[in-house]
Formats: structure tokens, C-alpha cells, sequence
């Protein structure tokens, strides 16, 4: 598999709701392996200190649930929302109210069109989040697969932009599970790197 597609698909799978197979590959350090190739493989060094986390696969997947659930799901001080229509003023005169900090806007009804041209079904625990994370960053590595540049450049462009540094660095203050961490330092470096290679500014 293409080394870029590889990390897309790797880093999403991080932003979804923790299962056994993902708890096995932080437990056994697959994924770190997998991960530090790939960035080897595209000239980048991963930080990769938090992406194994000790213990059987069981307490790992405890572990992993815990800290999504208190990042990611349950809100309070530290909630972070791993949507893009969140960290993105809703532009006023456009049939949708001005502002931040809400869902379903201009990147979540972009990413339906995007999604219905190619068939692809939103899994039922993300319909309201069609521009989540997750999603994004499988689309990101289909388009890896198709091979097309400027289809990926205009992707990067429109949706992988200043609210993933945004993100990052809430998730960094807010987690207190290593992984996570280290998941959210991985795509910052990675998007920057994606931006510089398409000639994107925002890279640094």
C-alpha cells in the first residue's frame, strides 16, 4: 500500500471509538512499527514514545476507552470534538448562522457531496458528524489510492487545514493517556508534511 494512504488509514482508525483490534495493535506496538516505517518511508521522523501502551490487550482497550471517552465523547474541561465544522466559523449570508463551535456546517455538507459521488455509506454512530476526523482522514488515504494529485491537493486545501494544528494541541492539553498524545502529534507532523509536499501554506 501506498506509504502516505498506509498512515492516513493508520491515523484514522485512532480518532474512532477504541476496539479489540486496535487495542491489540497498541499492546503488541504493530501499530508504532507500521506507523514509524511509513513516516521513515516518506523522509519524516515519528515521535513514537506513547503509541505502545503496556499491559494485555484487555487493559489497553480499558485504557484506550477511557481516554477517548473522556476526550472525545463525554464533555466537560477537556472535551474535544474531532469535527471540522467545529474549529471553523460558519460564514454569515450563506443560509447558516454565524459563529463556531457547531456541527453539521459548510465542511460537513461538502463532505456528504464528496461521499455520495463515491458511493460511500457513513457509518451510523458518525451521520452527524459527516466531516469527523476519522472520516476525513479515510477519505484522505482513498484519494492516496486513486492517485491523484490535485484531487488530493484540493482535499488538503479545503479540509486538512489550520484547525488540525487547533485540534492537536487540545488534545495534547487535554489527554492524559500517552496514546493520544502521541496520536495528535503524528498528524500534526504528518498534515504538515502533506501541506509542504502539495506546495500548501501552513506547513510549519
Amino acid at each position: 500500500m501506498d506509504p502516505r494512504a498506509e498512515v492516513y488509514f493508520g491515523l484514522s482508525e485512532c480518532f474512532k471509538e477504541p476496539t479489540p483490534g486496535l487495542a491489540r495493535d497498541v499492546a503488541s506496538g504493530l501499530l508504532r512499527d507500521v506507523l514509524t516505517r511509513e513516516f521513515a518511508e516518506l523522509g519524516l521522523v515519528l515521535e513514537a514514545d506513547g503509541l505502545r501502551e503496556a499491559g494485555t490487550e484487555e487493559e489497553v482497550l480499558e485504557r484506550l476507552c477511557r481516554g477517548y471517552h473522556a476526550l472525545f465523547a463525554v464533555p466537560s474541561s477537556r472535551f474535544v470534538l474531532p469535527v471540522e465544522s467545529v474549529f471553523k466559523e460558519w460564514r454569515a449570508g450563506e443560509g447558516l448562522p454565524a459563529g463556531a463551535g457547531m456541527i453539521m456546517g459548510l465542511p460537513a455538507l461538502d463532505m456528504l457531496e464528496r461521499y455520495r459521488a463515491r458511493g460511500l455509506q457513513i457509518p451510523e454512530e458518525m451521520r452527524n458528524y459527516p466531516d469527523h476526523l476519522a472520516l476525513l482522514l479515510e477519505y484522505g488515504g482513498l484519494l492516496c489510492q486513486d492517485g491523484n494529485p490535485q484531487a488530493q491537493r484540493e482535499f488538503l486545501a479545503s479540509h486538512l487545514d489550520s484547525w488540525i494544528e487547533a485540534l492537536a494541541s487540545q488534545v495534547e492539553e487535554g489527554s492524559d493517556i500517552p496514546f493520544y498524545v502521541a496520536v495528535a502529534r503524528a498528524l500534526r507532523a504528518f498534515v504538515r508534511a502533506e501541506r509542504r509536499d502539495f506546495g500548501l501554506p501552513g506547513s510549519s
